[in-house]
């Protein structure tokens, strides 16, 4: 892969704000973060003031006063969450709310490898029998026609709390809450599921204090753990008003009261710590090249982070989905039970490493059958392959081969698969001229689902060819931040780094070039040596000693002992005996020029 250097501070940039350092004001000119406004918001963002109005979504005053009614009405309610971290979160935040209100309830997460995504007709039958007066359907709905207008027929309301890109037409359902509806006029549009069902939950509690329900002030805040956790497990830019939610998210994930993300933390090592709490006095302090800038902080600071979200809690949770059924991720956020959400963490613990394998297994089974060289997507599917996994199978393929992947379980009468691709092409936009050859389909631009009868395999392939266009399927650069010296990697270098968290999607990890560094020792480990680690020293006059890691990747044997290398990486910090330990994650890596 090329390495390329990002665009750097301009000198005009860097002389209108000289109370940060230089690599701090590169960071912020390569996101477009470019005035005293956007920084103070990027940095210090205030929950009390930079949020928007709720009642800014259309749909929003419709959808309270539907619920309000279900309340007073003694209605029973039916939530219809999707069966990943978002879909679940979302569910617990209205699961919560009408407990605490009374309300008549029941929770159906469908089964990801029976059922597949969203809503469907046996499902909906199920639950206007069962004399749902209202549905609630969570991070799913916006292309489930059918499904909605069953429901009409059949007395039950249907209120949509949804995310994803719609299509030309929308469901009649009673109220549908998505900031990308066409015609609403919400600020933002990136919020997932359980962001929209967090701003429902903003506008409706002040309604339901009204009506004489006890709820504290900034009650709803404490759902906020919720929020960063779907928020990161969705990939969603984590820019704007995501940031917001995730920053002062990652606090309450912190000292979080929910038993079974603390039993899930506990299984995976972490140690939630708050370092500091908000306060309108503090100063939050950052170093430059000048000198401390000093500005108040309202945001806690915790030793949690997007990362630690992402490995040690949203991967256990959606191995439930993909290895056996969501439910058991509900039960454990739903927990009140320390012995009862052990055991749950523990089957999901298990479950995660079942999917580790099995993923292995797919992707080795796909590199001896298919042959990529040829043609703009990859398009296979086999029997074997378990539609539950199959979303992080074309993650991998899609980041090896750089081509559109569409990826399925072959049934016998209909199969279902993911679909991953890059941002040069809109794969709903696609999925859209081909929707004759399928039964359901739906998602994001770039992360999708869709299902389609096993007889029209071959007819969908070719229409997705048809029409993809003019997409080039080029190797891209690996896009690197900073060209830095060995001697530049301590602690204080991290530290610097540290107010731009929560890193994500379109405020990336920094990754950082390394030269001449010196490999002292190379080594497998993992349970399965499935990850290389080795120990570096650099090239300056600083005596240092490295460690540097590269997952699910074995190095290979060119590269040896006392061999100086460069590396692309991106800093990791982990705590053993109470101590801070700096490494490397390795991005690439090749041999010195020099």
């Amino acid at each position: 892969m090329k390495w390329r250097l990002k665009e750097q501070a301009p000198r005009e940039f860097i002389h209108q704000f000289p109370e940060f350092g230089r690599l701090v004001l590169d960071l912020l000119w390569q996101r477009e973060i470019r005035t005293q406004e956007e920084i103070d918001a990027f940095f210090n963002p205030d929950y009390s003031k930079d949020l928007n109005d709720p009642f800014l979504m259309s749909g929003m005053k419709d959808a309270v006063e539907r619920l309000i009614g279900s309340i007073k009405n003694k209605e029973h309610v039916a939530i219809f969450g999707d069966y990943d971290v978002d879909g679940i979160s979302g569910s617990v935040i209205l699961a919560t709310i009408f407990k605490k209100v009374g309300l008549s309830h029941e929770v159906y997460i469908p089964d990801r490898a029976r059922e597949g995504y969203g809503m469907n007709i046996p499902a909906v039958e199920g639950l206007c029998k069962k004399g749902a007066g209202l549905i609630i359907v969570v991070d799913s709905g916006i292309t489930d026609f059918e499904e909605v207008e069953l429901a009409n027929s059949c007395g039950s309301d249907v209120l949509i709390i949804d995310h994803h890109q719609p299509l030309e037409r929308i469901p009649e359902a009673f109220a549908i809450l998505n900031p990308n509806l066409k015609k609403d006029v919400y600020p933002f549009k990136h919020l997932v599921a359980t962001g929209v069902t967090f701003k429902f939950i903003q506008a409706l509690v002040p309604v339901l204090r009204k009506e004489g329900f006890d709820f504290g002030q900034g009650f709803e805040k404490w759902f906020l753990d919720l929020v960063a956790l779907a928020t990161v497990a969705d990939m969603a830019p984590l820019i704007g008003e995501n940031r917001i939610l995730c920053k002062y998210g990652l606090g309450v994930l912190a000292k979080t009261s929910r038993v079974g993300i603390r039993e899930l933390m506990n299984i995976a090592g972490v140690k939630p710590q708050t370092i500091a709490e908000p306060s309108w006095g503090e100063e939050l302090v950052f170093e430059s090249g000048n000198g401390n800038e000093r500005r108040v902080r309202k945001h806690p600071i915790t030793n949690i982070n997007s990362q630690t979200i992402s490995f040690s809690l949203v991967n256990r949770i959606n191995a439930a989905s993909r290895m056996a059924h969501a439910k058991v991720g509900f039960d454990l956020l739903m927990s009140e039970s320390k012995e009862e959400a052990k055991d749950l963490a523990m089957q999901l613990e298990q479950k995660a490493k079942e999917r580790v394998q099995l993923v292995r297994k797919i992707v080795e089974e796909f590199n001896l059958r298919n042959d990529v060289s040829q043609g703009p997507i990859i398009f296979a599917g086999s029997k074997d392959w378990p539609i539950g996994v199959l979303g992080i199978v074309a993650n991998q393929l899609l980041e090896k081969h750089h081509k559109p992947t569409f990826i399925f379980e072959a049934r016998d009468k209909e199969s279902l698969g993911s679909i991953r691709s890059n941002k040069d092409l809109n794969i709903v936009n696609l999925l859209e001229k081909c929707g004759n050859f399928m039964t359901d389909y739906g998602g994001h631009p770039q992360s999708a689902g869709f299902r389609f009868k096993t007889e029209n395999s071959e007819d969908l392939k070719q229409c997705l060819l048809d029409n993809i266009g003019s997409v080039v399927n080029q190797e891209p650069f690996l896009e690197i931040d900073a060209d830095l010296t060995s001697e530049e990697i301590d602690m204080g270098l991290f530290k610097k780094l540290q107010p731009f968290e929560p890193f994500g999607v379109d405020n990336p990890t920094p990754r950082f070039l390394f030269r001449n560094l010196i490999i002292k020792e190379k080594r497998l480990i993992g349970s399965d040596k499935q990850h290389s680690k080795l120990i570096l020293s650099g090239a300056g006059h600083k005596v240092l000693s490295i460690p540097a890691l590269a997952f699910n990747k074995i190095l290979p044997d060119h590269l040896r002992i006392d061999q100086r290398v460069d590396i692309v990486g991106e800093f990791m910090v982990d705590e053993f005996r109470g101590r801070l330990n700096l490494s490397i994650k390795i991005v690439d890596i090749k041999i010195s020029e020099i």
